[in-house]
């Protein structure tokens, strides 16, 4: 919590600071911390609404450790009259769980959450690239990242990609590129 009072110190007048989480550790201490520390947002991933959908999602995870630990962060800052930080959640979405984004709306609105990201999953393995809702690699972005990677390359500037893409459509891979 040190970080983000000194961050505040020298960033612009005006700048904001979040962070997003899990949601696991938030308890009351933890959450008293986060009120106290001017943090501007909150985003707590929450890729499935339904337990089931969640637990296998975020393995290991707890939807209900989510949940209270977001009831903790409301009360406190109700408790306190402190409007930050603005909560919100990220939605991953994949096939997987894409017909339960009309329930996030509904425990957004539910549980004072202000605002929701929704992305797109980028997988990092094989098994993932079956859950994705759009196409991956496609010619048109193959054109357009060989076109970039050679500007880069002209320009001094180190263009890589940070996972293999091998597995993807075609069997081509970022690496083909260099």
């Amino acid at each position: 919590f040190e970080m983000i009072e000194t961050a505040k110190k020298h960033m612009p007048e005006g700048s904001g600071i979040g962070f997003t989480t899990n949601g696991m550790l938030i308890c009351e201490k933890t959450a008293e911390k986060i009120v106290e520390s001017k943090l501007d947002k909150l985003v707590i991933s929450v890729d499935g609404i339904k337990p089931e959908t969640y637990g296998y999602i975020r393995s290991g995870g707890s939807f209900k450790k989510i949940k209270k630990g977001i009831d903790i962060l409301n009360s406190i800052k109700e408790k306190t009259g402190k409007k930050t930080p603005k909560l919100g959640i990220e939605f991953v979405v994949m096939k997987r769980n894409l017909e339960e984004l009309p329930l996030v709306v509904e425990f957004a609105k539910e549980n004072s959450i202000e605002f929701i990201i929704v992305s797109h999953l980028l997988p990092y393995t094989e098994e993932m690239t079956g859950q994705t809702l759009f196409e991956l690699l496609s010619e048109a972005s193959i054109e357009i990242f060989e076109k970039a990677l050679k500007h880069a390359k002209n320009q001094g500037v180190n263009l890589k990609n940070y996972y293999n893409f091998s597995f993807f459509r075609n069997k081509k891979s970022v690496s083909d590129f260099y």
